[in-house]
């Protein structure tokens, strides 16, 4: 559970079930230049796994999450959601 969360672990979890990604074209595409740079290769993207990573290494047994900075925390670029702002500052 989140600090702060107003809700119970399983209304939680129950909520974030059911936020699908969007506008996260940005931070795959840049990992995409980061693995093409590095000569990175034998990865998959959208490789139908449980946890539905964003790419998958399957001859290494690795899976990438790119996660955006408000889902973990990061205060990188000093964003917060403008919606429900009450809501999210506090955490």
């Amino acid at each position: 559970m989140v600090k702060n969360d107003i809700f119970s672990k399983k209304k939680h979890l129950s909520i974030m079930s059911k936020v699908k990604s969007s506008k996260n074209a940005s931070t795959e595409l840049k990992l995409i230049s980061i693995f093409k740079g590095n000569d990175i290769t034998g990865w998959r993207k959208n490789y139908k796994i449980n946890g539905e990573p964003d790419f998958v290494f399957r001859n290494k047994m690795i899976a990438v999450f790119a996660d955006g900075c408000v889902w973990r925390g990061h205060n990188c670029r000093n964003t917060t959601p403008k919606d429900n702002s009450d809501y999210w500052t506090p955490k």
